[in-house]
């Protein structure tokens, strides 16, 4: 079964988290983030799935399931329930029949508005964060106001960040980290625990899920409410994508108009210095989702970014050498704090043993 992670990556020095490189940043994306849980639809999944999905390619054609974007025309595979709760809809909450097997796998698309102040590294800027999810629920029976409560897993799929402008004293141009599918898609990446409120199946039900506090590449006594460490070098790293170095690695891009960051002051001012190829990154983010059903098998609505915070524990440098603690500190030092404001998100169901690449081509930017 899919119990997997919910995650955000942020940024090192100078530096944004990307799936692929966006040709436009600062784009709105076609749908509702960090993040979320996913939300039962009505009916379109048959038993759950019985393995955990696999790495996929970076990019798959995208393969919806069929039907299920009328109302009255569940996906397949789904049999009508006898009854499903009424809760707190607007009166279609039985347009949708319920899955019988109380069950639902759905791709998560979040989008939020970040902004950042100049450093010494950066220029101040603004833009647009994606976040790509996959989230399992389950539920059984409903609350006394026919409301259905649901549990679950969520996990990460993929996120972009908007590249960054490097200040005079930098050297000027664009910075942008790139985090593969690869990663997303690795075996050991955490699972974190959903929890929701369903007004009901059909269109108009309203939905609302808990906040889902995800850490990954870092260890913390709570993932939710510990203090996030001021430093990088302050973070017990954790090897969640499996490449045999703690944290999350992304890539800097050196396509045209781009440059890697530099692991020293010095470095900075010099093009020919040592500089990172690979940055290796801890993260932490809560988010809440809120909203309603538009069809059987997707909802949309409100997004909270309650937390969005990252350091950069580690990296490589061009000269295939791992940072020094120093290096891999002066890069975290530089990397600015970013703020978040509103955020949206759109829900797709997905047929059962779907992977991160399914969500990713579903759900495009």
């Amino acid at each position: 079964m899919h119990h997997k992670a919910l995650c955000v990556t942020t940024l090192a020095l100078f530096a944004a988290c990307t799936n692929v490189p966006p040709e436009d940043e600062e784009a709105d994306a076609g749908a509702g983030g960090p993040a979320g849980a996913g939300l039962p639809t009505g009916g379109g999944m048959g038993a759950p799935p019985t393995a955990a999905p696999g790495p996929g390619p970076s990019t798959l054609p995208a393969t919806p399931p069929a039907g299920g974007t009328d109302p009255e025309q569940p996906l397949p595979g789904g049999t009508p329930a006898s009854e499903p709760g009424t809760g707190t809809g607007t009166g279609n909450e039985n347009a949708c029949p319920e899955n019988p097997n109380k069950y639902t796998l759905t791709a998560n698309h979040i989008v939020a508005q970040i902004s950042w102040a100049a450093n010494t590294g950066v220029e101040a800027g603004s833009g647009t964060l994606h976040v790509w999810t996959m989230t399992e629920l389950h539920w059984d029976g409903s609350n006394p106001d026919g409301s259905i409560p649901v549990t679950g897993t969520v996990q990460p799929c993929g996120s972009v960040i908007p590249a960054l402008t490097k200040s005079a004293i930098a050297g000027g141009g664009q910075v942008q980290t790139v985090i593969p599918d690869e990663v997303w898609d690795a075996p050991n990446m955490p699972q974190f625990d959903a929890r929701g409120v369903l007004g009901g199946f059909g269109p108009g039900s309203t939905v609302s899920m808990d906040p889902v506090a995800s850490l990954v590449g870092a260890n913390l006594p709570d993932p939710a409410n510990s203090p996030w460490p001021a430093r990088g070098t302050d973070i017990s790293g954790v090897d969640h994508d499996g490449d045999g170095q703690p944290g999350v690695m992304a890539r800097p891009r050196t396509d045209a108009g781009f440059s890697a960051p530099p692991v020293s002051l010095l470095g900075a001012l010099d093009p020919n210095a040592p500089r990172a190829t690979e940055l290796y990154l801890a993260t932490r983010t809560m988010v809440k989702l809120d909203g309603s059903r538009d069809t059987c098998d997707r909802a949309s609505g409100p997004a909270q970014v309650l937390k969005f915070e990252s350091h950069v524990i580690g990296c490589r440098r061009t000269d295939g050498g791992i940072c020094s603690s120093a290096e891999a500190d002066f890069i975290d030092a530089n990397q600015p704090a970013f703020t978040v404001g509103s955020a949206t998100y759109e829900m797709k169901q997905l047929p059962d043993g779907a992977t991160c690449a399914d969500v990713r081509a579903l759900l495009p930017m």
